[in-house]
C-alpha cells in the first residue's frame, strides 16, 4: 500500500496488454451502458490512469462499483479480491 495524490494505493501489477485508449473507452461504456462522458475519456488518457494500467490502483477505484466492474474486466482485479475489499469496506460503515 502507497499515498498517492489521489488517497491510497495498492500495487496489483501491471495489465499485460495495454489496450488503446479507444479501447479502453469503449470498454468503459460497455460497463456504463454506452454512457457516454468526455472526462472519463480524458481520464483514460491521463498519466494518471497510465500508472493504473502500471498496477498502482487507488483504493477509491477499488471501492467504486463501476470502477471495480471496470477494472475487473480489463483483468487486473480478481473476483476474489474485489469480495475482500466489499467486506473491508463494510466493516468500515461504508457502501
Amino acid at each position: 500500500m502507497s499515498r498517492t495524490p489521489s488517497g491510497f494505493a495498492e500495487y496489483v501489477g501491471p495489465i499485460a496488454n495495454v489496450p488503446t485508449v479507444d479501447e479502453l473507452y469503449n470498454l468503459y461504456k460497455q460497463v456504463t451502458g454506452g454512457q457516454e462522458d468526455q472526462a472519463v475519456r480524458d481520464y483514460l488518457a491521463s498519466p494518471d490512469f497510465q500508472s493504473v494500467l502500471g498496477g498502482t490502483v487507488p483504493f477509491w477505484m477499488q471501492a467504486d462499483p463501476v470502477w471495480r466492474l471496470y477494472l475487473q474486466r480489463l483483468g487486473m482485479l480478481s473476483p476474489e479480491k474485489s469480495s475482500r475489499m466489499k467486506a473491508m469496506m463494510q466493516r468500515l460503515g461504508g457502501r
